[in-house]
């Protein structure tokens, strides 16, 4: 079994290039297998030999780290593999829903392209933004409310370069992703495609219920685990067959690419306010090890789990986006004397589908019933 090397890696972003630490020369106990001779074996055969074989419990540092070599008198050495470094972990894209009040520090630190806004799926307005790094997209006045913020809350899109900057700024702040995307990359040999990590990892991603899909050409595809629809997706790539950039300057990035949507990135998101954009690295790490039996980092910690706090439940987003919609005309009905819970009592009593109104308030009694009305208002007022 692999060990985990400890203080390798640093806090690069992606594209940043480390350099390999001094072998480990240390010996251990040889296991019963065959000695190996590397120049006897393809390409593909000798970086997968490189990786290992996952154990069930504590699976192996996926590359980059310590490789397992036998020596010409049969005893297994751990060693620094030169030609696989782990060269940067960073985020790579942001798509975070705020609400409009906290919207304007993104506007203080943005600037619109000059283009005439346009309208996109769900929102009326969309415009193109210069920011730190790059490019972004702000999306507002939506088309639909929503369970958390109403119709008060805008969506922005962040996408390579601008991804940790807008990470760094917003995370503290009111607001919570529908998607984020962590990278790990590894400078490799020019020779190493993702199909030679595909034969490693396709029995333990199957095992875990993930299947596997390709794009792109046969040689050099991309391959994908799990459902791009699912909450939960890795992308395996070479960066520098898809940036000319890095092809022309002869680096070879093999990107493992973990997405996060919706209650996953929302858990992940969180996390990393607890305990840091950096030290959340070692959750995304276990997101990936949970999903092909190899940690990405020489040290992982474990999958965010996925708590509803009493803020995102259903109950408390009804009440709040009720209140807020209609604030004004409640409490002049209120000093005016005007009993609104009657008014609406009388309504639904005179409906043409009682059974309809029957279920729908059934439903709703049963939503606020499961939790204690003093907490929900509280909850409410500390969110206004």
């Amino acid at each position: 079994m692999e060990t985990k090397s400890e203080k390798r890696i640093t806090s690069q972003q992606p594209g940043e290039h480390a350099q390999p630490d001094h072998p480990d020369n240390s010996t251990r106990e040889a296991p019963q297998i065959a000695p190996v001779s590397h120049e006897r074996m393809s390409p593909s055969d000798r970086h997968s030999r490189s990786l290992g074989a996952p154990p069930e419990n504590d699976p192996p540092f996926l590359i980059g780290g310590l490789s397992r070599l036998i020596s010409q008198t049969g005893t297994e050495q751990v060693a620094q593999n030169p030609n696989i470094i782990l060269s940067g972990v960073g985020y790579d894209a942001l798509t975070l829903t705020v609400p409009t009040e906290t919207a304007e520090v993104l506007l203080h630190h943005t600037e619109p392209v000059q283009e005439d806004p346009v309208s996109v799926r769900g929102f009326r307005t969309a415009q193109k933004h210069l920011c730190m790094g790059g490019e972004c997209w702000r999306r507002w006045e939506p088309t639909s409310s929503s369970p958390v913020y109403g119709t008060q809350y805008e969506s922005w899109e962040f996408k390579g370069t601008p991804t940790f900057d807008a990470v760094s700024r917003m995370i503290h702040h009111r607001g919570r992703p529908s998607r984020i995307d962590i990278a790990f990359d590894y400078c490799v040999p020019e020779d190493m495609y993702p199909r030679d990590c595909e034969k490693l990892i396709s029995e333990h991603a199957e095992r875990a219920g993930y299947g596997i899909s390709y794009s792109g050409p046969r040689d050099t595809h991309t391959v994908y685990v799990g459902s791009r629809q699912s909450e939960r997706m890795l992308r395996i790539y070479r960066r520098d067959i898809k940036n000319p950039l890095l092809a022309h300057e002869g680096i070879h990035l093999l990107r493992f690419e973990l997405e996060l949507k919706k209650k996953m990135a929302h858990a992940f998101w969180a996390h990393m306010r607890e305990v840091g954009i950096d030290e959340a690295h070692k959750a995304a790490a276990a997101h990936v090890a949970t999903m092909i039996g190899y940690r990405p980092l020489p040290e992982i910690s474990e999958v965010p789990p996925l708590v509803r706090t009493q803020e995102d439940t259903e109950a408390v987003q009804m009440l709040l986006q009720f209140v807020k919609q209609n604030a004004i005309m409640l409490q002049a009905c209120d000093i005016a004397g005007i009993d609104v819970a009657d008014l609406a009592k009388c309504k639904n009593e005179s409906s043409n589908h009682p059974r309809k109104i029957k279920e729908r308030l059934s439903a709703k009694l049963q939503l606020l019933g499961n939790y204690d009305a003093d907490r929900i208002e509280q909850t409410v007022k500390a969110l206004m």
